[in-house]
């Protein structure tokens, strides 16, 4: 999909006409619906430029279209062409479209009502406040503008009417919603078919993504698939996180906010609990909801770990006993996102090097000594603190007179990279038996991660 929009030079200048003519218009429309409101600006501009006639206003019956997109102009002054008939995103909220400005810089633009009653609204605004904030905090925003209707108005067929539309653009974050294309995104439809070294790496970076939140003092609040962006090219992959309708900026020294909402399949107990069958299934209203039994509203950073563990531990199958701690009921009990960045590093280490082994019996001996030094080489900080790791990488580099794992440890306490000429002398006795903790006495620091488990399976 091309994000690009091409506008040409002269409806550029049409559109940078009817905005000095009508300073406070935020938007500048391209089509004309029936029935035709000829007190509208865009309108009035159409007719005195001559690009519509009374008598085709009076003949027809159906839309006119006049330009090939729409424009919205900021408060701060720029103006933005919004990419016809695609949305990247819609739901509840509203949508989200692609945008352009005149200096060919594409961005996101959020489109959303603004409720008409009192409460809703001053609601609403105090969250659109704080999404505003948390975009600038990251440097992602790029301008708001209010549209103000004369009458309110109901959109979607849904009875809350709206008396504005607020559209927020902020940078767009390339890529596709995690696991909305997965064959696109990781190279298979199928997350079974997925090497678990991908999968976890995906969790990796999506967890790096929440600690840019958390080191800012933001509790995201809604964490899901939906709202992660993955980009893969070659066997390079990141992730950021969108969507901050539902975040919450701590102060200092605070440590959580009382905010009810999320999504049901991925929200913390602390936050909603909801009334569930004996299989595990949400009992539903009759409208289709889940049934609520508590709503504490008690978000904290421990809630976004939970709804992150959701995701790597349901949707990414990554199993092993960090989700099991992400998902513990008690808040208290989770690790933080430096200790799941932590551990996933360690589970990474070992995915790979699992399938490094299970290439063994098809490569020569030498072939396959060069990939475990290279291996090594790459992963040293990490190899030599790990307990797992460094068994494996022992028990199948013994039976190498030339290897010496005494190296690798020399290496890491003097921060320098393998040596290229190897002893002949044989592994020593200690380390060839897998005793990882007198390489981490030599080391001088303890393992880090003494709870992941090793399974090549």
């Amino acid at each position: 999909m091309r994000n690009d929009i091409m506008i040409p030079k002269k409806t550029w200048d049409l559109a940078k006409e009817f905005f000095q003519a009508y300073p406070k218009e935020t938007k500048f429309i391209r089509k004309i619906t029936y029935p035709y409101d000829r007190n509208d600006p865009s309108v009035l501009f159409f007719l005195t430029k001559g690009l519509v006639t009374e008598i085709q206003l009076q003949a027809s019956k159906s839309t006119i279209t006049i330009l090939e997109s729409s424009f919205i102009k900021t408060q701060n002054g720029d103006i933005f062409a919004l990419k016809p008939g695609e949305c990247l995103g819609q739901g509840a909220f509203g949508k989200v479209k692609i945008a352009q400005n005149n200096a060919d810089e594409v961005v996101a633009i959020k489109i959303e009502g603004v409720p008409k009653d009192a409460g809703r609204k001053k609601r609403k605004e105090k969250t659109q406040k704080v999404e505003q904030k948390i975009l600038t905090q990251l440097g992602r925003f790029k301008g708001e503008a209010i549209r103000t209707f004369g009458q309110p108005k109901s959109f979607s067929n849904k009875p809350t009417l709206f008396c504005a539309k607020r559209y927020l653009a902020q940078t767009l974050i390339q890529g596709k919603e995690l696991f909305k294309d997965i064959e696109w995104a990781i190279g298979s439809n199928s997350i079974a078919l997925i090497p678990k070294p991908l999968r976890i790496k995906t969790a990796l970076e999506a967890s790096k993504a929440i600690k840019k939140l958390h080191d800012n003092n933001i509790i995201h609040g809604d964490i899901k698939p939906e709202n992660f962006m993955i980009n893969v090219e070659n066997n390079r992959i990141s992730v950021e996180v969108i969507d901050f309708g539902l975040s919450s900026i701590l102060k200092p020294g605070q440590t959580s906010v009382i905010r009810v909402g999320g999504t049901p399949e991925y929200i913390a107990p602390e936050v909603v609990t909801f009334k569930k069958n004996t299989l595990g299934e949400f009992v539903l209203t009759a409208s289709g909801g889940p049934i609520i039994e508590s709503s504490d509203g008690n978000q904290s950073f421990a809630s976004d770990i939970y709804s992150l563990g959701m995701v790597i531990g349901k949707d990414l199958e990554v199993n092993c006993d960090l989700v099991t701690d992400m998902l513990d009921d008690d808040p208290a009990n989770r690790p933080d996102i430096n200790t799941v960045i932590k551990t996933l590093k360690f589970e990474l280490l070992d995915s790979e090097m699992c399938l490094l082994l299970q290439q063994k019996p098809n490569l020569s001996s030498s072939a396959f000594y060069d990939k475990l030094r290279q291996f090594i080489d790459e992963h040293l900080d990490l190899l030599t603190q790990n307990n797992n790791a460094e068994r494996l990488a022992i028990k199948h580099a013994s039976d190498l007179p030339s290897f010496r794992f005494k190296d690798v440890i020399a290496c890491k306490v003097a921060r320098q990279k393998l040596p290229t000429a190897w002893s002949t002398r044989k592994i020593i006795t200690p380390l060839q038996i897998g005793c990882s903790q007198v390489a981490a006495n030599v080391i001088g620091s303890p393992p880090l991660c003494p709870k992941v488990r090793v399974g090549c399976n």
